[in-house]
């Protein structure tokens, strides 16, 4: 039929979306791993393993729990070659590889950082690092997270962005999906909104919380943060709809979360943060002793953030008119 996508028009991805799926699944698997070996240290069940804090066991627990579920749930989805699936994988790819690049930059930007606090550990040691050992620990440091953070998220667009594989999931799934009338910057930004709804669920249960020139202690710092989860779900919620106020709610709680923490930073410092989670003597000294830890050590991030995440925010503006996206194919899920 003239118009809809056959297994003649295109080369069946099917073996492909098995295999990247497979490995999802894996991922998940892992993650669930992870978290039933930190589940058994917070337990004290690994003899001397020192027992992590309550607020960390949350937020690492509901980090890889909730990544692990991700993982299963869309390689699952790749598997039966489901549209909705690699809509949100290409989604969830640009956010991976586009935050992966700018942590790396950033990591290239404070080598010199990095260098300072591998020479301060190992003096703190009882010596200094062998020659060559901190440029070894640096180079596979970096190898590692480059993989993890470029290569893979990468690999996933380069595959789930080919025409072939979209054919492919449109013909084996010829079901109208609700990813199909959300534009893909559209769809990112939504997921984009969602993630920092889920992270600021977990990280409800931090004893502090910085707020401009105050720092929220207790059932104030725990009301805080749940009030802007639940402000990012609204707003992502409305993303996936293309509201045209979902997107300026979008766009205000980040550079207003950016600029009460660069307040509060310039105005109360890093030291009562600390403080707050009743870290021991050891573990303040190296904290406070750390380079990054620098005053105006990070004033350029407070700035190059908020710059870069307006630009992208104007620059997908235009998909938020309240109308859904209409396309011939609804499996085009338009990239960006």
């Amino acid at each position: 039929m003239d118009g809809q996508p056959s297994a003649q028009d295109h080369k069946d991805q099917r073996t492909g979306m098995i295999v990247f799926g497979s490995l999802g699944v894996l991922a998940g698997c892992l993650c669930g791993l992870f978290c039933l070996f930190y589940l058994a240290m917070a337990a004290g069940l690994l003899g001397s393993a020192a027992r992590p804090p309550f607020a960390a066991f949350v937020q690492v627990m509901g980090f890889y729990g909730g990544a692990g579920v991700a993982f299963i749930w869309l390689g699952i989805g790749s598997i039966a070659c489901l549209r909705w699936a690699r809509a949100l994988i290409l989604a969830m790819a640009w956010l991976w590889l586009v935050s992966g690049a700018m942590g790396l930059a950033v990591l290239f930007a404070m080598h010199g950082n990095f260098d300072q606090a591998m020479a301060q550990a190992f003096k703190d040691a009882g010596g200094g690092p062998p020659p060559g050992v901190v440029l070894a620990i640096k180079l596979v440091t970096l190898s590692v997270l480059t993989v993890i953070y470029v290569i893979i998220p990468a690999a996933l667009l380069l595959f789930y962005g080919r025409q072939s594989v979209r054919l492919t999931c449109v013909a084996r799934d010829p079901i109208p999906r609700w990813t199909d009338p959300v534009p893909m910057p559209a769809l990112v930004t939504a997921v984009m909104l969602a993630l920092f709804s889920a992270g600021l669920i977990v990280s409800a249960i931090t004893p502090a919380w910085p707020c401009f020139k105050w720092l929220l202690r207790g059932a104030p710092a725990h009301a805080a943060a749940l009030a802007q989860a639940t402000l990012f779900a609204l707003a992502a919620w409305g993303a996936f709809r293309l509201r045209p106020w979902a997107w300026w709610l979008g766009l205000i709680m980040p550079l207003l979360m950016t600029l009460s923490f660069a307040v509060f930073m310039r105005k109360v410092g890093v030291a009562s943060y600390i403080d707050a989670f009743v870290l021991d003597p050891q573990q303040r000294k190296a904290i406070e002793g750390s380079p990054f830890m620098e005053p105006g050590k990070l004033d350029w991030l407070m700035v190059t953030y908020p710059v870069l995440f307006t630009g992208f925010m104007l620059w997908v503006k235009r998909h938020f008119s309240g109308a859904p996206h209409r396309t011939d194919d609804p499996g085009s899920s338009p990239g960006l």
